[in-house]
């Protein structure tokens, strides 16, 4: 999916687009939460 549709997603959907595996050949991003995503971090 191109860049610009990813972030269009996420747009629409009020979420945040999130790289989750940078160091891929083809980089992994996810649509989510950023916020509730730390706060869950901090949580463990």
């Amino acid at each position: 999916m191109p860049l610009t549709a990813a972030l269009d997603a996420a747009r629409e959907a009020a979420m945040d687009l999130v790289e989750v595996s940078p160091n891929q050949e083809v980089p992994v991003v996810k649509i989510l939460d950023y916020g509730k995503l730390r706060f869950e971090e901090r949580k463990k």
